[in-house]
């Protein structure tokens, strides 16, 4: 809070006068998306921690709209069901409204062990779909020639 002192002075007497400037306050107004912005989070709790300890609660629409009235300009540690990490959610002026955030390490499925490891065949094993794979013999058949034109010698 800005405090402002000021004199004033009316000819016949002077006086101070103390005048008290609030900050102008904004909200938190966002509609909760996936890591990929891809898929909303609908119906998930949340809490915001705002200055002085003050915690928020409540729970995303099945939009994952949510909306936090009257809150002091910044950004905020936010904690979301299903997320084990906390992520800052950042305010926004009052005529601003369903502003898209996305979640930051919100994934749609965990990622399991070995998930995204090599799944190139061993030798010799046969494809899982022989109709889509060409017969070897036809690359081998291929011909190849040159044309001098190319050539930059």
């Amino acid at each position: 809070m800005n405090i402002h002192v000021s004199r004033v002075s009316d000819g016949s007497s002077n006086r101070n006068t103390l005048v008290l400037i609030r900050p102008r306050l904004a909200h938190i107004s966002a509609i909760l998306r996936s890591n990929s912005g891809a898929v909303p989070l609908g119906n998930l709790t949340y809490r915001v921690i705002l200055p002085e300890g003050e915690v928020r609660e409540g729970a995303s629409d099945e939009e994952g709209f949510f909306e936090e009235a009257e809150v002091p300009p910044g950004d905020y540690p936010m904690e979301i069901e299903g997320l084990s990490a906390r992520f800052l959610v950042p305010t926004t002026p009052v005529h601003i409204r369903r502003r898209p955030l996305r979640v930051p390490g919100y994934f749609l499925m965990p990622c399991e062990e070995g998930a995204f490891e090599d799944d190139t065949l061993a030798e010799g094993e046969p494809p899982e779909d022989e109709a889509a794979m060409q017969d070897e013999a036809e690359w081998e058949d291929l011909e190849t020639f040159e044309d001098s034109r190319f050539d930059n010698a």
